[in-house]
């Protein structure tokens, strides 16, 4: 059959550039019980502190990696709202770094940010790091607050961060037990684990009165399109969904990038609970509109202190990572059966 007419859309003009920065996030939160009982509510937060802190001049993108109806019911609903400008839906979960290396690669903003579903954003934060991540040389990516080696892997890279310092020149550095004490507990409250000695030293990087750490983070991170298509593919493959997302961390000083952190907390770590989180801290990051994606009150209650203690205990925190990875592989198990079931 031939073509009854043109296409009317041809001729329409619609008026929508695209912004210069592009925030992207991973969303997998497979059902609202269990160890996700609380990550919708977060995810909520999460967006709403990302525009809350971010300016005008940025897109939200977001990757939803099979979560589960009530997740991609909300997420819909925040891009008919025009809260989020890029959503795309899988049917499956192909894995975190497969999902993120979709979103950089994909991106059309010149600079772009990504981070876990699980961050708090405060205000300042892409100021900060937009200074960064344009004042320093060879600046890779920028985290938003500060952190130290938690293994050989990473005190490897913090050691090529420090190779590619020297070998510049041009940027002062101080080594040492540098990093605030509160900055550093925080994040570690929000890890559940122990705050990190200072073991080699912090790193310390200035230039021009502009400072930072010696140490980035892949749970969240602010970089630029010209970094991503330097640092190329990933080689990302579908297989374990929380497998490889190193990668991207070890590809930087490869391509003769530097991983930095801003020097001040400008990012929470929230995790999988709001149990003892500063209601005060969280409602700093959200615009007076964005207040009631509070669903409840957040409070500290003495179960979730307890539980927190517990879980600082390397053996207890294994075996309870064991038995949620074992039942998220039932999970998984059992909705592939009951898909090809149906087929």
């Amino acid at each position: 059959m031939s073509l009854m007419g043109r296409n009317p859309m041809k001729s329409v003009s619609t008026g929508r550039s695209s912004k210069s920065i592009t925030l992207t996030t991973v969303v997998c939160i497979p059902e609202v019980d269990g160890f996700w009982a609380e990550a919708l509510p977060i995810l909520k937060l999460c967006l709403a502190s990302m525009r809350a802190n971010s300016g005008d001049d940025c897109d939200v993108s977001v990757f939803d990696n099979a979560s589960c109806k009530e997740v991609r019911s909300y997420l819909l609903a925040e891009l008919d709202a025009g809260h989020i400008q890029y959503l795309v839906l899988s049917n499956e979960n192909v894995g975190k770094l497969a999902a993120q290396d979709y979103l950089l690669h994909a991106a059309p903003g010149r600079y772009l940010g990504y981070s876990d579903s699980d961050v708090l954003f405060l205000p300042g934060w892409i100021e900060e790091s937009q200074k960064v991540l344009d004042q320093l040389p060879n600046v890779g990516m920028v985290s938003g607050r500060p952190w130290r080696p938690l293994g050989h892997a990473d005190e490897i890279l913090v050691q090529k961060n420090l190779a590619l310092i020297k070998a510049d020149g041009s940027l002062q550095y101080d080594v040492g037990d540098l990093v605030a004490p509160e900055v550093l507990k925080t994040h570690a409250d929000g890890l559940g684990i122990p705050v990190p000695e200072p073991g080699p030293g912090d790193i310390r990087v200035e230039k021009n009165g502009v400072t930072a750490y010696a140490f980035g983070s892949h749970f969240q991170f602010f970089t630029s399109r010209d970094v991503v298509r330097r640092v190329g593919r990933l080689g990302a493959t579908t297989t374990g969904c929380g497998k490889g997302e190193r990668i991207w961390d070890d590809s930087l000083p490869e391509a003769g990038y530097l991983r930095l952190a801003l020097d001040g907390a400008y990012v929470h770590h929230l995790g999988n609970s709001l149990r003892g989180e500063s209601e005060d801290l969280i409602r700093a990051a959200l615009s007076e509109d964005s207040v009631p994606v509070l669903d409840s009150p957040v409070y500290i209650s003495r179960t979730g202190r307890m539980i927190g203690t517990m879980m600082r205990v390397p053996i207890i925190r294994k075996g309870v990572t064991r038995l949620q990875r074992a039942m998220y592989e039932g999970l998984c198990l059992y909705r592939m059966r009951k898909k090809y079931e149906k087929k």
